[in-house]
């Protein structure tokens, strides 16, 4: 799970390097992040949202009983995402945001009603 975790962000900062080269955005990029507080702000989200996110989510590919019961419940992130959104950040929850919420957790439901 580690190494797996590693190789695809390293893929994906390399792409990333490489889309910004490209487009012209690395010299601003790279001014943007000299900021101390702001690299703080991107490394801490990118190591625990990004590296731990990932690595967490191959063990429990690696330990569940089913890869399509574990990556279900990986994809169920919205379901917490919408509720976090609206506590942490004052967002609004609109209807097809709502909506979605609702098909996932039926999904989920189907799912697990349909194992036992």
């Amino acid at each position: 799970a580690f190494d797996t975790a590693v190789v695809r962000l390293l893929a994906g900062l390399v792409g990333m390097i490489a889309l910004a080269a490209v487009t012209g955005g690395l010299v601003p990029w790279g001014r943007a992040l000299a900021r101390p507080r702001l690299l703080g702000a991107v490394g801490g989200s990118a190591f625990v949202g990004t590296y731990v996110g990932r690595w967490l989510s191959q063990i429990a590919i690696g330990r569940a009983s089913s890869t399509a019961v574990a990556a279900t419940l990986l994809a169920t992130s919205p379901i917490f995402a919408l509720p976090l959104g609206r506590w942490l950040n004052a967002e609004r929850i609109t209807a097809r945001a709502l909506g979605g919420t609702v098909l996932a957790v039926c999904g989920l439901a189907a799912l697990t009603l349909g194992k036992s």
